[in-house]
């Protein structure tokens, strides 16, 4: 362990020497864009960020706006049509993409080259979602593979349920401990199982053993017999937990008001935990399949900044980019202030972490372990259908492998369609 600190104060000062050595390229007087969406007390996080950024960059004025997150690509996208984009913007991967290939992003390779910042830095996964065709579009600002792979639950319910104090580690036991955590009144749910918005995601294919798609991007994989196998646990799990599918309600709100036992979600729920709800809360992977599988899970996607192609500072927003995403005493410490892992691998070794959970590791486990979903521009045209036959399975209209295979025509229709018209351009 003593190794890997040194490692990480090796690359720390390494990046540190990195993101301060075009500073003296920048000319004065230069004012950049940020749009961001870090709400609450996320705000203050980043309002400090930028308050150190510009004192060590002399010349450098950063004007930020706080936007909701759903709005962040509408905003984005309304910018650039008036042609008045941020420099600097706050965007989910599939947009990140998307933009990316539309021509509006500034392709960040040959910048992290001529810095010397290799991509090895980050987890495989977190950078890999925001880059299409070997070209990157954006870093990352916090982590995507965790997000819906932890389970959390209360540790006040288990205990009242008689359960042991953690998490269901296969997927057996989160069928018996949900039947034994619901509470009913009559025909009212008191207290529901676990949060159904993770529960019914494309995700659990990742668990189960399958994927959406092939590496390639061609073809359709989720009607396998793993596919099948997972939305059939799914059903089981539903028929056998609650009276009806559309007993099935409740999620992260729920979760905090401590009328829902356990939810999917992310590192943040700590954070919201400590700040807002006080609950006893516990944590654990996702549960896997069975006793035999090696745990796998599925990174659908994260938060990045990105240059609009249209700025008129490159280099000042290159280096607040930097700033924001690459620096350990301004990125890393905005990570480590809401105990959520980094992006960065070598920063999550900051004995601080340990501190702040003990069982900190464990985040790291699931990010070096996550297969990343491709940020293919039809990737709603392969989810959408899988997602609509997942529903029509849980409600009980249609038996998992006709429901599966219908929606599998129509998703590898759109990925022919796709490649066919690229190779036509």
């Amino acid at each position: 362990m003593k190794r890997r600190f040194a490692s990480q104060g090796h690359w720390t000062a390494a990046l540190v020497l990195l993101c301060v050595a075009a500073f003296s390229t920048i000319a004065v007087g230069q004012e950049l864009t940020l749009q961001h969406c870090w709400d609450a007390e996320r705000e203050p996080l980043v309002h400090k960020m930028l308050a150190e950024f510009e004192p060590a960059h002399p010349g450098i004025k950063v004007n930020a706006t706080l936007i909701s997150c759903n709005e962040l690509t509408q905003r984005f996208q309304v910018a650039v049509a008036a042609g008045v984009p941020p420099d600097i913007a706050h965007l989910g991967s599939f947009a990140t993409v998307s933009f990316g290939l539309q021509g509006v992003l500034l392709p960040l390779d040959a910048y992290l080259e001529r810095d010397g910042l290799s991509k090895d830095l980050w987890f495989p996964s977190e950078l890999s979602v925001g880059q299409f065709d070997g070209i990157t579009y954006g870093l990352p600002i916090r982590t995507g593979a965790d997000d819906g792979n932890i389970l959390f639950y209360n540790r006040d319910h288990f205990a009242r349920a008689g359960l042991p104090d953690r998490a269901p580690q296969y997927w057996s036991e989160l069928v018996e401990f949900s039947r034994r955590l619901i509470r009913y009144d009559g025909e009212q749910i008191v207290t529901g199982a676990i949060g159904r918005r993770n529960m019914i995601h494309y995700r659990w294919l990742y668990t189960g053993g399958t994927s959406l798609m092939s590496e390639d991007m061609r073809t359709v994989t989720f009607h396998s017999q793993a596919g099948v196998e997972t939305v059939e646990f799914m059903n089981e799990f539903v028929n056998s937990v609650y009276r009806s599918f559309d007993d099935w309600t409740g999620d992260r709100p729920e979760f905090h008001a401590q009328s829902v036992s356990m939810l999917l979600s992310g590192p943040y729920e700590l954070f919201a935990a400590r700040q807002d709800s006080g609950i006893d809360i516990g944590f654990d992977l996702i549960a896997l399949k069975g006793p035999d599988e090696i745990y796998r899970s599925a990174n659908a996607g994260t938060h990045h900044y990105v240059i609009a192609r249209d700025t008129k500072h490159p280099e000042a927003a290159w280096e607040l980019l930097k700033w924001l995403t690459v620096r350990k005493e301004s990125a890393g410490e905005f990570m480590l202030a809401q105990g959520r892992p980094s992006p960065i691998r070598e920063y999550n070794f900051d004995p601080r972490y340990l501190e702040v959970n003990p069982e900190f590791p464990k985040f790291q486990y699931i990010l070096a372990r996550a297969v990343d979903i491709p940020m293919i521009p039809e990737l709603n045209r392969v989810t959408t259908p899988f997602n609509q036959a997942f529903l029509r399975i849980l409600r009980g209209d249609s038996g998992p492998v006709a429901a599966l295979e219908s929606a599998a025509r129509s998703a590898q229709a759109a990925l022919d369609e796709y490649w066919q018209r690229l190779e036509q351009q």
